[in-house]
């Protein structure tokens, strides 16, 4: 079976753990669930992380916080160089 494609969401945070993700309406996501996230991160390549659904929340439950699983060198080097970028611009995400 493939996986279930979801579309776009817009990422509000993100850090070194994991990643706040918001959906337009409520996202297919439960407490959790496993996933695997294609973020891309600035103008580099996609990357396919793997997370951990940790909850979802609001009135329509759109929004929804996953922890990452264990980031190898390479992913943890580019999630840090994009919250690097982010928190030198002044940026909150």
């Amino acid at each position: 079976m493939p996986p279930l494609q979801v579309g776009v969401l817009f990422v509000v945070d993100i850090s070194l753990g994991g990643v706040g993700i918001w959906a337009q309406g409520r996202p297919p996501f439960e407490a959790g669930q496993r996933v695997i996230l294609k973020l891309r991160l600035g103008h580099a390549a996609p990357l396919d992380l793997g997370a951990v659904v940790r909850y979802t929340r609001g009135p329509d439950k759109s929004f929804c916080g996953m922890k990452f699983d264990e980031l190898d060198d390479e992913q943890r080097a580019a999630v840090g160089r994009y919250v690097g970028e982010l928190v030198e611009r002044g940026s909150l995400v």
